[in-house]
């Protein structure tokens, strides 16, 4: 978000400013109706525990409180992450080949952020020419913005 160091450097005030600003979008918008919100600092070890166990979050997330929050839906398939590593972090996972759907919905909650926060994009930046936005702290982020996975459960059986 521009005007915002990235919250490993930022100020606890930035901070808090960053998670009002995303905290507000969500509540006025239908979008995320069925999202649950939940700051980090008033969740239980055993709820950040589960979280992690259904990959709803990071280790490192959990090791870090103070004005940061989480968000996932009901059925536990999409998350975001306020102030984790960068300013917010949107995650979508699914069971079968939902791929085209899955992206579908992400660039959809992408789009409402991007309407409502200033991104750090301007023609001056010398990789948002080649690259796009600087929306990222670790550069391989930049270029991993959607990574597609497959496990395959095989059960073994003496029938």
């Amino acid at each position: 978000m521009k005007g915002f160091p990235f919250p490993h450097r930022a100020s606890k005030e930035n901070l808090y400013e960053i998670l009002e600003q995303i905290q507000g979008i969500v509540e006025n918008s239908d979008q995320f109706a069925e999202f649950q919100f939940c700051e980090m600092e008033k969740l239980s070890k055993n709820d950040l525990q589960l979280l992690m166990e259904r990959r709803l979050i990071s280790l490192e997330f959990t090791k870090q409180s103070y004005n940061r929050a989480v968000m996932f839906d009901k059925p536990g398939r999409s998350s975001i992450m306020i102030n984790e590593e960068d300013h917010f972090r949107l995650q979508l996972i699914d069971s079968g080949m939902k791929l085209e759907s899955l992206w579908s919905l992400i660039q959809s909650l992408e789009q409402t952020f991007e309407d409502k926060l200033n991104f750090a994009f301007t023609e001056d930046d010398f990789l948002s020419d080649k690259y796009g936005y600087r929306i990222t702290y670790f550069g391989f982020d930049a270029f991993a913005c959607f990574r597609n996975g497959r496990k395959i459960k095989v059960i073994i059986s003496d029938f």
